[in-house]
């Protein structure tokens, strides 16, 4: 609560993996953000880079509650979720936050604003995700959201927020600048 995580970096050019310049909630960990700013991180790497500001893998879930996720970056051979980036085992919710001015760079690249891929529930609400950027070598997608989910049950709800400004740029392939949903 009333956290300020800024201008950390992950990674560099040598490594294989890096994930969460700013905030790194792995293997069953549980982040709860609120009244917060993580900002000006990066996280980078030859391979994949994932969570230039927020990094989850293997996380119980994330809720951002009146927070702001900011000018992050990741860049990487593959990067994703340059303001979050997660391959969770749990839900994700961000309230009444803004997500924005993120990048990603790199040969394949998902989700500047944020990337979930996740068996349960993404929700967003009263949220503003604009002026996210992802800018690849080959193929890009969903510069603002990219949420994958694949639980029986698991639902992607988003209300009340609004999704502007966000630019892919890939000479083979660009999709969904906006937003790219899946399960």
């Amino acid at each position: 609560t009333d956290t300020i995580v800024r201008d950390n970096r992950a990674g560099g050019e040598g490594a294989a993996v890096a994930l969460g310049g700013g905030i790194d909630a792995d293997d069953g960990s549980f982040l709860n953000l609120i009244r917060s700013s993580v900002t000006g991180n990066t996280v980078s790497a030859r391979g994949r880079a994932v969570g230039g500001g927020i990094g989850s893998d293997g996380s119980k879930g994330v809720v951002i509650r009146e927070s702001s996720v900011t000018g992050n970056v990741a860049s990487g051979g593959t990067g994703a979720g340059a303001g979050i980036g997660a391959a969770a085992d749990g839900p994700l919710t961000i309230e009444n936050s803004v997500i924005s001015d993120n990048t990603t760079t790199g040969a394949g690249i998902l989700g500047a604003g944020i990337f979930w891929a996740s068996v349960e529930d993404v929700r967003i609400d009263g949220s503003n995700i604009s002026g996210n950027h992802s800018e690849a070598t080959v193929i890009a997608g969903g510069s603002g959201v990219v949420a994958l989910v694949s639980g029986d049950d698991a639902t992607i709800r988003i209300t009340d927020t609004t999704v502007s400004n966000n630019i892919v740029k890939a000479p083979l392939g660009a999709t969904g600048a906006g937003l790219v949903l899946g399960g």
